[in-house]
């Protein structure tokens, strides 16, 4: 019999599933391997030990941090997929004996944290500075310095989860502290720098 040699065997990837909010982890565990379980309102992530990341983000890039440049900040993004609720965070090298303290959560927003063996804390925010949108939809929502413009309602959230100003279309940001925060608007949300 002859050998065949006119075929080809293509495959895809599947999509990235989509989630109503996000995790966004700065991964300094040294762990082989992530996983984050979610206990609370409901196991929202699952039976422990949880779900793993599904990506992984660059964000900044060229930005000076304290004395050295940053070539850009790798994140991975887990899925938050929840509106509502109550719940307390543990990061796990997928149920091999090591975990983070639980880290409380609500289920209203996205969250940016650094995470080590035995630490979950809110990023820095100058390791965030110069990304000015970290979005779903950037056209969506507009900052011009002093404020922050989307159609319809604007929730802007700090990075401890504390809900800082609320408007409808149009938001004064330009008192509020240095920092990092989450905007959000119907269908959208980002994330900016305030120096």
């Amino acid at each position: 019999m002859p050998p065949i040699d006119n075929f080809k065997i293509e495959g895809a990837l599947p999509p990235i599933p989509t989630a109503a909010h996000y995790i966004y982890v700065e991964d300094k565990t040294g762990w082989d391997a992530l996983g984050l379980y979610a206990w609370g309102d409901s196991e929202l992530l699952g039976a422990w030990p949880g779900e793993s990341w599904v990506e992984e983000v660059t964000v900044g890039g060229s930005q000076a941090i304290g004395q050295r440049k940053a070539a850009g900040i790798t994140l991975k993004k887990f899925l938050f997929d929840t509106e509502s609720g109550n719940y307390n965070l543990i990061f796990n090298n997928w149920n091999n004996g090591k975990q983070t303290p639980d880290y409380p959560v609500n289920g209203t927003q996205d969250y940016y944290l650094t995470v080590t063996e035995t630490t979950v804390t809110p990023i820095d925010p100058d390791l965030l500075a110069g990304i000015d949108a970290l979005t779903e939809d950037g056209a969506s929502i507009a900052f011009d310095g002093a404020q922050v413009s989307a159609s319809g309602s604007i929730t802007v959230i700090d990075l401890a989860g504390r809900v800082v100003r609320v408007g409808n279309d149009c938001v004064a940001i330009s008192d509020l502290p240095v920092g990092a925060y989450v905007v959000t608007a119907p269908g959208h949300k980002a994330l900016k720098v305030i120096k």
